[in-house]
């Protein structure tokens, strides 16, 4: 997924921090695919944080006391931990996670609404080719429910949704 387009990410992200108060954004990047480009995020009303395994407490600690004032995006190269090993979780809790994914970021840019996110992810292996994802882009839908996202696949001249 290296292939995601960092300007959409970042474009993402703030439109995230346009609010003028404090904003924590969590970012598990389960394959640390975004690792090496996190750094090249220009983010223009927050500064990233780099979470790693060993460093939970002290990131607790630098954004509940040191630093209560700056937004964030919390990058981690990992998964989520889970809820008993998490020692943010509370701070997760009050903040926001941000996903990237191919699917979320097709939602994103058709203003395709969540719940109709796992269909996308349903057929997310027929999206890796580029010429499809070309034409189920330039297919004008006004307003798009399941019933139009899978008809729109099976529409496309020559090509087979069913077969990813």
């Amino acid at each position: 997924m290296a292939e995601l387009n960092l300007k959409q990410i970042t474009d993402k992200l703030n439109e995230e921090f346009t609010s003028e108060e404090r904003r924590l954004i969590f970012w598990y990047d389960d394959n640390a695919e975004f690792s090496e480009e996190i750094d090249n995020i220009e983010l223009i009303n927050a500064k990233v944080l780099r979470l790693e395994k060993d460093n939970q407490l002290y990131i607790k600690y630098f954004l509940e006391v040191e630093d209560k004032e700056t937004s964030y995006l919390v990058y981690a190269p990992f998964p989520k931990p889970d809820i008993r090993e998490n020692h943010l979780a509370d701070t997760i809790h009050y903040s926001r996670e941000f996903f990237v994914d191919r699917a979320s970021l097709i939602c994103a840019d058709l203003n395709i609404a969540d719940e109709y996110k796992p269909i996308i992810q349903k057929y997310v292996k027929f999206f890796a080719a580029q010429e499809r994802l070309q034409r189920f882009y330039a297919i004008d839908v006004s307003e798009h429910d399941r019933l139009s996202i899978e008809t729109t696949l099976i529409s496309l001249p020559g090509l087979q949704a069913g077969r990813q």
